[in-house]
């Protein structure tokens, strides 16, 4: 939450700490009445408590969860937006789609990983990818090579 709304973070864990011990569920409800005042507080007219675009949000959200198990509709959920505003906003600022834009954010984790010596399996692991087989065939299409040929030409 507090990276999302660009919150200071040992600001939020001073907070957090001084909450009563309560069950998920009480933490859940605060989390999400927290979430619904910051969207208010970002929706009044002053140029400081007004949050980035909605496409840089979202591309900051790759970037920084491309290792998750993440789809357009997590990131739906996240912004609270439908597909179709998530599709129309990528469209509009990137002339793109989420998935591409999260592959694209994966295999230049890949590249970064290979060049580090990893090899492709662990690369694919850390960059989020669910099957290491799907990595390799995008990052076939992406980067016209194999990942072997690639830590190889690289190194």
């Amino acid at each position: 939450l507090y990276r999302h709304h660009n919150l200071d973070p040992d600001a939020m864990k001073l907070l957090y700490d001084k909450l009563p011990a309560c069950e998920d569920a009480a933490l859940l409800a605060s989390s999400r009445l927290l979430s619904q005042i910051v969207v208010y507080a970002n929706n009044i007219d002053s140029p400081a408590l007004q949050s980035p675009p909605l496409s840089a949000r979202i591309a900051e959200y790759i970037d920084t969860q491309y290792m998750n198990p993440i789809s357009p509709g997590t990131a739906c959920e996240v912004f609270h937006i439908s597909r179709t505003t998530l599709s129309r906003t990528l469209s509009k600022e990137f002339s793109t789609t989420f998935l591409a834009l999260l592959n694209r954010r994966r295999i230049q984790n890949v590249c970064k990983c290979l060049e580090d010596g990893l090899s492709p399996e662990e690369a694919s692991n850390q960059s989020g990818f669910s099957s290491p087989s799907y990595m390799v065939r995008l990052f076939r299409a992406m980067m016209g090579c194999t990942p072997h040929t690639y830590q190889n030409v690289s190194h």
